[in-house]
């Protein structure tokens, strides 16, 4: 309970048959729960810019390992969001295999999330966050304003795969490439009509490298590649790289610093998508149109270079 009369509950069972691990967990937060310091059990979402607030749920976490070499993760999350009355899903499996034990380990991974149980189909936007949908409270009325709960249902589906080796003691390589399939009300071409509501598609990728040269410096190196819409221009696609330095000084300061340069790069809209925006139908025609001849010069699109330098002190009393 807190000190505003909000309650929480939570209770967790942990089984370790042999070679496994099993979590599981019930909560509920009260909408009046007020403990920003809970760190409970609870979805990514946010009630009034808390985690731990209106929610009720169940989660089921575990890893067994398969041999000395594989080893198999999942997770099953579903809960209630109590002011909106939704049920939400959530889903994770990550299988590693380990050929060389502390120097090689190769994953696949995927996780789905679903916003809203009782909405299905492509024709839902996933996203949002769900304090604008409290944003309508009047201190007057007390109420919500819950006409746009449904920009918050669809599904959100990613796979990947992950590589990570150590070729050297004090170095560590890895990378990673995953797809992501988000329900955002898109319109792609299709075999059943001239175009249908289909996942927005987008890739993300990225390379790290990280070396100790001696205890107590590390040196760490990382280049992304991200596009949110692989066959539009939707949301961001752009690059970055980044050399960052930690440095411990004794026993109780850290000094961290970073230099990141990032591109946002052109990203051009798909060549369908005028068409799909009209339903397949012909263009246009008639004197309305303008004359291409009179077009104004096309401008090209340049990416757009950007840099970011921080340092920090890390001192522990």
């Amino acid at each position: 309970m807190t000190f505003t009369g909000g309650g929480a509950v939570l209770v967790k069972a942990l089984i370790n048959p042999l070679g496994s691990e099993l979590e599981l967990t019930l909560r509920h937060y009260g909408t009046g729960y007020d403990n920003p310091y809970a760190r409970g059990v609870a979805a990514a979402d946010q009630y009034l810019g808390m985690r731990d607030r209106d929610e009720q749920g169940a989660r089921v976490k575990g890893f067994v390992d398969m041999t000395e070499k594989i080893r198999f993760q999942a997770i099953v999350d579903l809960w209630r969001n109590i002011s909106l009355t939704t049920s939400n899903l959530y889903t994770y499996g990550r299988l590693q295999y380990s050929p060389i034990e502390g120097r090689l380990a190769l994953s696949a991974y995927g996780y789905r999330t679903d916003q809203n149980l009782s909405a299905s189909g492509r024709n839902r936007r996933y996203g949002g966050d769900s304090d604008q949908l409290y944003e309508a409270q009047t201190e007057e009325q007390g109420s919500f304003d819950l006409s746009d709960v449904t920009e918050r249902s669809g599904t959100r589906n990613v796979a990947g795969i992950q590589v990570t080796g150590t070729p050297a003691k004090p170095l560590t390589l890895t990378a990673l490439y995953q797809r992501m399939y988000t329900d955002s009300l898109l319109l792609y071409p299709t075999e059943d009509g001239p175009c249908d509501y289909w996942y927005q598609i987008g890739q993300y990728t990225w390379f790290k490298a990280r070396y100790q040269p001696i205890d107590a410096t590390w040196l760490t190196f990382r280049t992304r590649f991200r596009d949110e819409d692989v066959h539009g221009s939707k949301d961001n696609r752009e690059m970055d790289a980044y050399l960052q330095v930690d440095q411990k000084i004794g026993p109780k300061v850290k000094l961290v610093a970073r230099g990141l340069m990032g591109w946002k790069l052109p990203d051009p809209e798909a060549a369908f998508k005028g068409y799909c925006d009209r339903q397949g139908a012909p263009e246009l025609a008639g004197t309305c149109v303008a004359d291409p001849s009179d077009a104004a010069e096309e401008v090209v699109e340049k990416a757009n270079k950007y840099g970011v330098v921080w340092a920090s002190v890390q001192w522990r009393f």
